[in-house]
């Protein structure tokens, strides 16, 4: 249960401390969460880091028509362990992947022989 003391709120524990939820400190106020929360909210921002850089890599590497996109993949990933996940840019994604592309061709579909090898088929 919460209660209000002094422009500050408390909670009241199974134990009978009383302990400020927030505070209100230079005209801003701060909230006050447990250490294993805190750890748990920077857990949660790491994974999401890492989920919003593979979605980027697998949205890259669809751009670049791959004929097996995990092997495509599997092989940008490898490249990008060399690079600081830190400071990771779109930029440097699309590089990498230019470079497999650059490199591995045969991971690609290339554009102007299958439109020849479809004008050739007779339907």
């Amino acid at each position: 249960m919460e209660k209000i003391i002094n422009n500050e709120v408390f909670n009241d524990l199974s134990n009978h401390k009383r302990i400020p939820t927030h505070i209100d400190f230079n005209n801003e106020r701060y909230i006050i969460i447990h250490e294993n929360e805190y750890n748990k909210m920077q857990e949660s921002i790491k994974n999401m880091d890492t989920t919003i850089i593979n979605y980027m890599i697998e949205k890259e590497i669809a751009k670049e028509m791959p004929k097996d996109f995990d092997d495509v993949y599997i092989v940008v990933k490898n490249m990008l362990k060399n690079i600081n996940k830190e400071h990771l840019t779109i930029y440097d994604i699309q590089r990498i992947i230019k470079e497999t592309k650059t490199n591995y061709p045969n991971l690609f579909i290339n554009i102007e022989e299958y439109l020849k090898e479809m004008n050739t088929l007779d339907f």
